[in-house]
């Protein structure tokens, strides 16, 4: 078995072609999305048809929102160990969407625009698997009382260059 990376650089996308691309690229493990100007949603349809799906980075975009069932119902859930969404418009966690992808293990939301950061964004045991994660340059201010106790794999979190101002509480892993 050959695995395949596949990487568009400023492509004119307003939606991901997954199912024409996972049809062209079954085997297609990592999706690099560089400079897509013209997407702004990622909606429920995005990733149907990408079975093997290890690694997914969307940069440089204009990507403002996540649908909440975007990864639902989708094969990734149970391959996607890797995600970056960096350099992009997000304003706040994508909590809900990246709930249903129990395997990740890696997230780097560098560079968006995400204001705060709650204690409910990894309540319920989401993303229980996830050893690092970075949220380094953005607009975070407040760090909620126990936002990042749930994440008991957790080993490496970035928090540098955002706008904190106040912690409350105790917001990290013992």
């Amino acid at each position: 078995l050959q695995y395949h990376d596949v990487t568009c650089i400023s492509v004119p996308l307003d939606r991901l072609p997954a199912s024409q691309i996972g049809q062209q690229f079954p085997l297609l493990y990592r999706l690099r999305l560089v400079g897509l100007n013209e997407l702004t949603n990622l909606g429920s349809d995005s990733f149907n048809g990408l079975i093997t799906l290890g690694s997914l980075i969307i940069t440089k975009s204009k990507l403002a929102r996540i649908d909440r069932e975007t990864f639902a119902n989708t094969s990734i859930t149970a391959t996607l160990s890797s995600l970056e969404i960096s350099h992009s418009q997000l304003t706040e966690m994508p909590s809900l969407a990246l709930g249903y992808l129990n395997k990740l293990q890696w997230i780097s939301l560098k560079g968006n625009k995400i204001e705060n950061v709650r204690s409910k964004d990894f309540g319920d045991g989401q993303l229980g698997m996830i050893k690092n994660l970075i949220l380094s340059d953005n607009q975070i201010t407040i760090l909620e009382d126990s936002t990042f106790t749930s994440l008991n794999q957790l080993e490496r979190l970035e928090l540098d260059s955002n706008l904190i101002e106040r912690i409350e509480g105790l917001p990290f892993p013992s």
